[in-house]
């Protein structure tokens, strides 16, 4: 297998690697008062005290498990890609690489739907009502997709 048939190879590995994040709604959706855009939406759902002390002690307490799940899965990224750069992998060993990166995707899909459904609880059904519609807005018009300046992808 010549080189440049290698890097196609990892490049397509690598969409189909990254593709069931790509599905995700904007990730402020899932956490409405972290980052940002979780504050502005907060702000936008007119957040009371007290739910967003409850939203907080949600966070707190699923931390430790999205960091972990986080890490599993940037070492799993971590030697799929560096196998993807090596020309002696073999497909075989570059298909074997990649199903962690897809397990410790849902992992951490999972641990997220469960802190968002969570969250979600606390809101009125009014709140949920334009929480659904901001999410449904950003993902309809592509954030979270691809290369944002000045993201945590442009500071390795």
């Amino acid at each position: 297998m010549s080189l440049r048939s290698m890097i196609l190879a990892c490049a397509a590995l690598g969409l189909v690697a990254t593709a069931p994040l790509a599905a995700q709604p904007f990730p402020g959706c899932s956490a409405p008062g972290e980052g940002r855009m979780g504050r502005q939406m907060a702000a936008t759902l007119k957040l009371t005290d007290d739910q967003r002390s409850k939203i907080e002690t949600i966070r707190a307490k699923h931390a430790v498990e999205l960091n972990a799940k986080r890490q599993a899965l940037q070492d799993a990224q971590k030697a799929f890609h560096q196998a993807c750069l090596n020309p002696a992998s073999t497909p075989a060993q570059l298909k074997q690489l990649h199903q962690p990166v897809a397990d410790r995707q849902l992992d951490l899909m999972m641990v997220q739907r469960a802190m968002r459904l969570e969250q979600r609880a606390i809101l009125t059904p009014e709140q949920q009502a334009e929480a659904d519609k901001l999410c449904q807005n950003m993902g309809q018009a592509g954030y979270g997709n691809g290369p944002r300046r000045g993201g945590r992808g442009m500071r390795r």
